[in-house]
Parts: C-alpha cells; structure tokens; sequence
C-alpha cells in the first residue's frame, strides 16, 4: 500500500466514523423523546385510571340515593334493601 493510499484510507476511515458518530447522538436523541413521551404517557394513564375511579366513587352514592328513593337501576322492586 502506497502512502497516498493509506492517506485516503486513513481520511475513508475518518469520514465515516463523523457520520457514525453523529447518527449515533441522533439516534441517542430520539431514543430519549421516546422514553420522556413513555413516560408522560404512563402519567396520563395514572391520572385517567384516578379520574375514572373518583367519578365511579362520586356516582354510587347517587344511585344507592335513587335506589333509597325507590328510582334507579336498583333491580326488582326498585328499592334497595
């Protein structure tokens, strides 16, 4: 191998590693916006999971009232026991 040959090689070499290395952090980037939005997205489940459950909580005392009352979904008789 000539000199010149192993200067082209050498700056082959060099180039390539650049773009590698930069696709690397790119990629390294956008891994990390996944892993936030992942994480964000585990926090809107939570939040939506304790939403649901307080609604469901805050309504039962108004159908056991309706069922009380003798109106309501509360079966045969329309009258809770």
């Amino acid at each position: 191998m000539t000199q010149d040959a192993g200067v082209d090689l050498r700056e082959l070499i060099t180039g390539r590693r650049a773009e590698l290395e930069l696709q690397a952090e790119k990629l390294s980037q956008q891994l990390q916006e996944v892993r936030d939005e992942l994480e964000e997205l585990t926090v809107a489940e939570r939040v939506a999971h304790r939403l649901a459950e307080q609604m469901r909580a805050e309504s039962e005392p108004a159908v056991t009232i309706a069922c009380r009352a003798g109106r309501g979904p509360c079966g045969a008789g329309g009258a809770a026991t």
